[in-house]
């Protein structure tokens, strides 16, 4: 789908609506067509930002007065929404009980009026803390696909994020056998991960 199509197609439509309806298509056409094999969904959502050019939120999320943190709560609201959305239809297609439900910001505030990063030092676009130091978590419904439960403090980066995946996902198996990559520990600051014994669910 190329811009010309987005801007006709969907003008008007709130980024999250626009996504909440293309997972939908996804989904329902894995379900046609791919439903033996495992699906990755990567859904990044740029609703929570400062300045979106004016593309600010539907007013049914709005649940404060008019100001800059009311608008990002109610951006905030869109996503909660639209990550709502999703689940329903992968446990609508029968697939949610076997997903891997991971989300994760990529930055701290931005130095804007009405905005804040707690006790951390900096801000966006900065390397202190506040800028790159956030909060992330994972879920599954299933004890098969996360059997280890709890928080952690340790450092993780996001490269740790694909050898979690992998080893997650039951992929260590098939890639040594393949002659591929031997996994190391050391460089999965996660700490070791029990691995179910298939890794055929599904991630988003």
């Amino acid at each position: 789908m190329d811009r010309r199509t987005v801007k006709e197609e969907y003008e008007g439509l709130y980024l999250s609506s626009l996504m909440e309806n293309r997972t939908r298509d996804v989904i329902a056409n894995h379900v046609e067509k791919e439903q033996d094999k495992p699906l990755f969904l990567y859904i990044p959502s740029l609703t929570v930002h400062y300045d979106n050019d004016g593309y600010y939120a539907p007013e049914q999320f709005y649940s404060c007065d008019d100001s800059v943190r009311c608008d990002m709560q109610a951006m905030l609201t869109a996503t909660e929404h639209m990550v709502r959305q999703i689940i329903g239809f992968l446990d609508d297609a029968g697939m949610w009980d076997n997903t891997l439900l991971i989300f994760a910001s990529d930055n701290g505030a931005p130095n804007k009026a009405e905005q804040s990063n707690g006790h951390l030092r900096g801000y966006k676009y900065e390397l202190w803390e506040g800028g790159v130091r956030t909060v992330a978590f994972m879920y599954s419904p299933s004890p098969s696909v996360l059997p280890h439960r709890g928080v952690t403090d340790c450092l993780v980066h996001v490269s740790d994020w694909y050898l979690t995946l992998v080893a997650v996902s039951g992929g260590w198996g098939a890639w040594i056998e393949s002659g591929g990559v031997i996994p190391s520990r050391i460089f999965d600051s996660m700490g070791p991960v029990s691995v179910p014994d298939q890794g055929s669910g599904n991630v988003f």
